[in-house]
């Protein structure tokens, strides 16, 4: 003897399960099906008997009920695992699912106790498999899928040893789910524990549109875009490094035009005492010329001429006035006129 478990996935009327044990307890009644026993609890109907007898009995209400939806089945004991029919998959995949969707319970029963530090990952390759099979189910088989799918975002989100998750929205409205937290745990098991945080953030909308990626080829993509990434800052450093050794250059470079800028400063204004010494000055003139040359297009050499055509900036530059503020006066035509 053994008892059968039969539920229908879109009974949300919850009568469906009801209807079948009615129909069943009718032809036991009738003698189609002798010393069958039949009952129904929480949407559940329970068929016990001997197996000939009752394999046929499920047949029977398989098919007549098969309209109601796909219907989950399961021999009722321990150890056993739930064997749903997907109508539009074929043996080889049915195959596929059976073993996926066995090993997914098994993980989840054993990791209800204590989650291992594989355990975002693991759901995470789960969610890669059921996508496929997702993609290969008719229309109206993908909801039992995309229910699972829904099951395994929200053990991701309840576990509470992700630190990542509470940022679930950033400032810049950029969403965090559940496979970026997948590919944070990745990178942490990897080892890149403290580098992880910068390399989600920096790659958080390629995460996003490639969701649907093996989760570690997805992960090692990640990386590698990361690691590129920080190519491009160190070069940007080393530029800066470069330019900031071309401005001391340049400063040498001019050392002989400050000479004449300087005679024709102190004769413009012989009478006020400089405020800045010989060597600042020439620094910030030096800076204010490669600003305005910036801004206008200029080449170094005419943006100082210009610069030196008026008294006045040597005044301002010789003071607490920044660059910035010389600058504004000079977009608004109060210099260089």
């Amino acid at each position: 003897m053994k008892t059968v478990e039969l539920k229908w996935i879109e009974d949300d009327n919850h009568t469906v399960a009801k209807d079948a044990c009615d129909t069943l307890q009718g032809l036991i009644d009738g003698g189609a099906f002798p010393d069958l026993g039949v009952k129904c609890e929480d949407d559940t109907l329970y068929i016990t008997g001997e197996k000939e007898v009752l394999d046929r009995a499920v047949m029977k209400i398989q098919k007549a009920f098969a309209k109601y939806g796909q219907i989950m089945m399961k021999e009722a004991k321990n150890g056993t695992t739930e064997e749903l029919r997907i109508e539009s998959f074929d043996d080889n995949v049915q195959d596929i699912f059976n073993h996926t969707l066995a090993e997914y319970e098994t993980f989840k029963e054993n990791t209800k106790e204590e989650r291992p530090n594989t355990y975002i990952t693991t759901l995470g390759k789960f969610q890669y498999k059921f996508n496929k099979l997702k993609e290969a189910a008719a229309k109206k088989d993908k909801k039992i899928l995309q229910n699972i799918l829904m099951e395994i975002d929200e053990l991701t989100e309840s576990y509470e040893e992700v630190k990542f998750k509470p940022m679930n929205k950033l400032d810049e409205g950029k969403l965090i789910d559940s496979v970026a937290i997948m590919v944070f745990h990745q990178l942490a098991s990897c080892g890149y524990k403290n580098a992880a945080y910068d390399i989600i953030m920096s790659n958080i909308d390629y995460i996003n549109d490639h969701s649907n990626d093996n989760p570690s080829e997805l992960t090692e993509k990640v990386f590698k875009r990361w690691q590129r990434q920080q190519k491009r800052k160190n070069k940007e450093y080393e530029k800066l490094n470069n330019e900031s050794t071309e401005i001391d250059e340049d400063y040498n470079f001019y050392r002989n035009r400050y000479r004449q800028m300087a005679e024709k400063r102190k004769r413009a204004s012989e009478e006020k005492k400089r405020n800045l010494s010989k060597e600042t000055f020439g620094k910030k003139f030096l800076e204010l010329a490669q600003t305005y040359a910036g801004v206008e297009g200029l080449d170094i050499e005419v943006a100082y001429d210009k610069l030196m055509s008026d008294n006045r900036v040597f005044e301002l530059v010789d003071s607490t006035m920044s660059i910035e503020d010389i600058m504004d006066k000079i977009s608004a035509g109060e210099l260089l006129q």
